[in-house]
């Protein structure tokens, strides 16, 4: 929920739960990692969430996990 709630409507949720494929592309995104949410931007992929200060440093902006 924090990530959600720091990017706000720049960011997509996918419940990857109960959904094999999405799951499957979140794995392939985070390296086989199950750990949320897995950030994506383009090439850019960040495992978990470290707080509203990651935004200053221009991170990714859609959350999939």
């Amino acid at each position: 929920p924090e990530a959600r709630e720091a990017y706000g409507e720049r960011a997509v949720f996918i419940n990857v739960d109960g959904n094999p494929e999405k799951l499957e592309e979140m794995l392939a995104s985070s390296d086989g990692r199950r750990t949320v949410p897995v950030i994506v931007d383009g090439e850019n992929v960040i495992v978990g969430f470290l707080g509203r200060s990651r935004m200053t440093l221009g991170i990714p902006l859609l959350a999939v996990g």
